[in-house]
């Protein structure tokens, strides 16, 4: 039987054959990928972690007193480093994109919050001390790690208290699917799911605490051109004027408009908070 490592990195790197495949350098998930991405998730309801169940137990986590120290391992535009830093002595922000830390830095400047500490990198080449962090995040990253054990391994080491992992307890794919067949022909490459975080993590002799919460759906787009770019992207389609026109054909009768905005027929969707204290 296949360890559950190994059963891993066959689904991440499946899914990124298949991207790759499809269109030349998709399936290098560097800066300048997620560079050319950080409009879309700094802005609308995903830029803020206000409300977030993983919010409120990251506070929960660095207590009150303000000398913790907090490492957010794929930061982004930073939903998360911005919502603990108050409560923090620093906040460490990691990411391989110049962008989503541009965008970060200018979020914290906007809040008066001086006390983030930017790293551009991958976490797997940046240098970080051993315990130099007492709470560590790592949210909805790992499902694209092959070499997903020293990457934990890594997490686990800087952590002096505790470790949380963010990863969606529900496929997205689900609602992607009936145009992925439409488009490609074909059901998309399953990825790796939280099920199988955990079968890594035990296999590492971690026995982590699980909490599966609902989040609302942030998937507003302004107008149908945005949500056609947005979808296009996602689906791995050219850029083709007769893809757009086929996408707008599809889309438009099937989002629901609220409050000026499109969004997909989904109002909310689970994550599972996994979280473990370090020895």
């Amino acid at each position: 039987m296949d360890s559950a490592a190994g059963r891993w990195r066959g689904l991440v790197e499946g899914r990124l054959e298949e991207m790759e495949r499809l269109q030349e350098g998709r399936g290098a998930l560097g800066g300048q990928f997620w560079d050319k991405r950080a409009r879309r998730f700094g802005t609308g309801p995903v830029a803020s972690a206000e409300g977030d169940p993983m919010l409120a137990r990251l506070r929960k986590a660095v207590g009150r007193g303000g000398t913790a120290t907090f490492l957010d391992v794929g930061s982004g535009p930073g939903r998360f480093t911005v919502g603990v830093a108050p409560r923090v002595r620093e906040a460490i922000a990691v990411d391989p994109s110049t962008k989503m830390l541009a965008l970060l830095r200018t979020r914290a400047r906007g809040a008066g919050i001086a006390n983030i500490r930017t790293v551009k990198g991958l976490w797997q080449d940046v240098d970080v001390a051993p315990g130099s962090a007492d709470v560590v995040l790592c949210s909805h990253v790992i499902t694209l790690i092959a070499d997903v054990v020293p990457f934990i391994d890594k997490l686990q080491e800087t952590a002096r208290r505790q470790v949380f992992l963010y990863v969606g307890a529900y496929a997205v794919d689900a609602i992607f699917d009936p145009f992925w067949r439409h488009f490609h022909g074909a059901p998309r490459r399953p990825g790796a799911s939280w099920v199988d975080a955990l079968g890594v993590l035990r296999e590492m002799g971690i026995e982590p605490d699980v909490r599966v919460v609902e989040l609302r759906a942030g998937n507003r787009h302004d107008s149908l051109a945005d949500a056609v770019e947005s979808y296009r992207d996602q689906l791995v389609l050219p850029k083709r004027p007769e893809v757009r026109r086929e996408l707008t054909r599809l889309l438009d009768p099937w989002f629901q408009r609220r409050n000026g905005g499109l969004y997909a027929p989904l109002r909310t969707q689970p994550s599972a908070i996994i979280s473990w204290r370090v020895a």
